[in-house]
């Protein structure tokens, strides 16, 4: 920084200082004995001291208030991702996706909650397939058939419409096919009553939605009042009210030897 930067800076502070001083202690353009003056440095000691405890009051009391408001909405926070927690447990009991996988034939892949019909003709099991359909165990029911050619797994869905998947009996065994059926089912049977588990418990998470709900809404009710309640006795709070006359009464003070009265949003 050269020395002409240097002269500016301190020009630029200099007209700042000048300009805070005769915001923070008004006086007529002409006069400014009563902002800078030595004479009238009592009065503005005064008006200082008096700016200063009403702005420590107020810090102080819109601190208690932002405390009182953090811990409503900390509660409030705190309750609701309790809340999405149950919502989302219970959504993956309603809807708990295919499961992991149990077992494969075909175009079939078997998996704990739901029976995957895979896209186009998959000769090789380890190639990786689209799914073309994914039929929920629960209510499925599964019948193998037999003939010269293929073999047949006829699929009959809740709703009573059906789909039957080929394997020929060049690549897949009769045995294969019967065990796969049979596998078909008894996992069904067992997501069955694994279902009725999780319905069970679903409903009771339902229940505790409810009342989770209701406590948070009725926990920021109560804070909300807290919060209502804090500031209407801050505001009728003797040191407050104290410290709003004493400033007041410098102001009057001050208006009177200056013709000039301080503004309280030049507070600093």
């Amino acid at each position: 920084m050269d020395t002409v930067d240097l002269l500016l800076l301190l020009l630029a502070f200099s007209v700042l200082v000048v300009v805070r001083q005769r915001l923070l202690y008004p006086a007529r353009l002409d006069e400014w004995r009563y902002s800078f003056g030595t004479e009238h440095r009592d009065a503005r000691q005064a008006l200082h001291v008096a700016r200063l405890t009403k702005r420590t009051v107020e810090g102080e009391d819109r601190q208690q208030v932002s405390v009182a408001e953090r811990r409503v909405a900390d509660m409030v926070r705190s309750g609701k991702e309790r809340l999405s927690g149950l919502e989302r447990e219970r959504e993956e009991l309603l809807r708990p996706g295919p499961g992991e996988r149990v077992d494969r034939l075909g175009l079939l892949r078997l998996h704990r909650h739901a029976l995957l019909v895979l896209e186009g003709a998959r000769e090789q099991e380890t190639l990786p397939a689209g799914v073309d359909e994914e039929l929920p165990l629960a209510g499925l029911k599964v019948k193998p058939q037999f003939a010269p050619e293929n073999s047949f797994i006829h699929l009959t869905r809740p709703d009573g419409t059906k789909r039957t998947v080929a394997f020929p009996r060049s690549v897949y065994q009769e045995s294969a096919v019967q065990d796969f059926a049979n596998r078909i089912h008894n996992t069904a049977v067992a997501d069955g009553a694994l279902r009725s588990t999780r319905q069970n418990r679903a409903a009771e998470i339902a229940s505790q939605i409810k009342r989770v709900k209701a406590d948070i809404a009725a926990k920021e009710k109560t804070g909300r009042r807290e919060v209502a309640e804090l500031v209407e006795a801050q505001r009728t709070d003797a040191r407050r009210t104290r410290a709003t006359a004493d400033w007041e009464a410098e102001c009057d003070d001050w208006q009177h030897l200056t013709g000039c009265r301080p503004k309280w949003w030049w507070r600093w």
